[in-house]
């Protein structure tokens, strides 16, 4: 029998090449394992988890549909202002870019105008439920394999369970900000994101550290400043 080989170490035969007969080969398996076409890795900053590739940092994009950019804001006034006029606008942690490892917050407005990397999305619910569900170990309700990555950002025991962080999505419990009537609140007890169904609302999904493990919540809160990812089709 004569071998059949489909490439070198470093080139594989383009899309049409192969063919039995007239007809184009369109995948190559051996056994159970796809061979050919190989998939190419993904760039930097994504992260495949089940049928989605999601950004796996938390974004610091200004970019926003329309005219202008979102608006950074530096203290409680300008982020309470913001807010209530409707403004789009985002803040690093605790008004200060040297923070900027944890992403921007933004508020709904922002939230509502971002501009996604090309051929990404503000996730919806379904997303998260998807990420969830890629994520959720059988026997538990425990999603700790959403964490990993900044991981001083959570507690010891979270940090040495040998699922920490499997999934590469990265969350890494960056926190968000609440606007009191007076002062503007941080609670670093969670990751928080937006996402496009339930913005309006002001909920967002949360991975919050528990005594052993992250467990995934919904936040009501109204008035907050919280951080972003962008997810597409695998």
């Amino acid at each position: 029998m004569s071998e059949l080989r489909i490439g070198t170490a470093n080139s594989e035969p383009a899309a049409g090449a192969l063919k039995v007969g007239s007809n184009d080969i369109q995948e190559i398996y051996l056994g159970s394992t796809k061979v050919w076409p190989t998939v190419p890795p993904l760039p930097p900053g994504q992260v495949q988890i089940g049928n989605l590739i999601w950004t796996d940092v938390n974004t610091s994009t200004l970019d926003r549909s329309g005219s202008g950019t979102i608006t950074i804001v530096t203290n409680f006034t300008e982020a309470n202002t913001a807010y209530n006029g409707g403004v789009p606008a985002a803040a690093y942690w605790d008004f200060d870019s040297a923070n900027s490892i944890r992403g921007l917050f933004y508020n709904k407005h922002a939230a509502a105008v971002i501009t996604p990397p090309s051929g990404f999305r503000l996730p919806t619910e379904a997303d998260y439920q998807n990420l969830l569900s890629e994520t959720r170990y059988p026997d538990s309700v425990i999603y700790t394999s959403a964490g990993g990555g900044a991981t001083n950002f959570w507690n010891s025991t979270i940090q040495n369970d040998f699922r920490f962080g499997t999934s590469g999505f990265n969350a890494i419990k960056a926190g968000w900000m609440y606007l009191s009537s007076i002062s503007a609140i941080w609670f670093q007890q969670d990751s928080s994101f937006w996402d496009s169904t339930r913005m309006s609302q002001e909920k967002t999904i949360a991975f919050r550290e528990g005594m052993n493990d992250i467990v995934a919540v919904l936040q009501s809160y109204t008035k907050k400043y919280t951080t972003i990812r962008f997810c597409k089709d695998a």
